[in-house]
């Protein structure tokens, strides 16, 4: 199981790599956007708003009608994508959904405009978070520089925790196994079986076996989980720091082992009694002119 677990994981990690590496060049072009470093304080800017507003209920610029224009563009090629946006350094925010703004709302205090501010060279990913959409999300984010060389925002892009957990719910992982994706401080982004638990730290789920697979970087042990006994395998992706888990229940895997043992009690009678009989004989027939 280890050996097999610790393949399947590979494989998943290399999935997770190519949709996380997509995200973000995708993120990167719309930053590096002729149209996108534009962006000036034209751009709506919701924290003076007082009351929920959607963006149909402002009045747009040509420059930001044309940028949520160039989003939307984008959202409709990638449904995989929960948003795509733009925040700036005057507090402007432009997105390619219509969902309806807090009020008050300043995407410079955000943890996305927060983190991407720290690396102003390349993009970067957020830690999860619960979006304005209602939907926790994970952002990619590359900032904006100008033409004259100055950072005036960044862009981002969403990706929901539902897309992840998709994918990791097509990877097999025999009968009654599973996968979990966790984040690098321990938030459970993915886990199939148990959705209550997204979005949840492993130390804070009451699910003593969870916490003890925190743990662990890399490596397999056995653990006791909903009632049964499991064996797990552990998976750390590498540049990203998040951790999978691959378990499956103990009973499952010594199912063969198990079948194993029973034809190999059954090989052992049939042969002893084989055995018996042929001793049988032979001694028979070396006694008959004895006797």
């Amino acid at each position: 199981f280890h050996t097999s677990a610790s393949k399947e994981l590979y494989q998943i990690d290399r999935a997770i790599g190519i949709f996380v590496d997509k995200a973000m060049k995708m993120t990167t072009m719309v930053a590096r956007d002729a149209l996108v470093r534009r962006a000036d304080d034209t751009l709506h800017s919701y924290v003076d708003e007082t009351e929920t507003k959607a963006p149909k209920d402002i009045v747009r610029s040509p420059l930001e009608a044309e940028m949520a224009r160039f989003f939307k563009n984008i959202n409709a090629a990638h449904p995989e994508y929960v948003e795509v946006f733009i925040g700036t350094k005057w507090g402007g925010f432009v997105s390619s959904g219509d969902n309806e703004m807090p009020p008050g709302y300043d995407p410079r205090q955000r943890p996305w405009y927060i983190a991407a501010m720290k690396t102003p060279d390349r993009a970067s990913l957020s830690p999860a978070y619960m979006s304005t959409t209602g939907e926790a999300v994970i952002s990619n984010m590359f900032p904006i520089t100008a033409e004259s060389g100055e950072i005036i925002g960044c862009t981002g892009l969403d990706v929901g925790l539902g897309v992840l957990t998709d994918l990791i719910e097509k990877s097999p992982m025999g009968e009654t196994g599973y996968v979990l994706l966790v984040q690098d401080d321990g938030t459970i982004l993915a886990n199939p079986r148990h959705h209550d638990l997204n979005f949840k730290k492993m130390q804070e789920t009451g699910v003593p076996a969870l916490a003890e697979l925190d743990a662990i970087g890399e490596g397999g042990m056995e653990m006791a989980m909903d009632g049964k006994e499991w064996f797990a395998q552990v998976h750390t992706i590498e540049g990203l720091g998040w951790k999978l888990v691959g378990v499956i229940e103990k009973e499952e895997v010594m199912a063969g082992f198990n079948a194993m043992l029973r034809k190999m009690a059954i090989m052992a009678v049939v042969l002893m009694a084989v055995f018996l009989a042929l001793a049988a004989i032979f001694a028979n027939t070396m006694a008959r002119p004895i006797i």
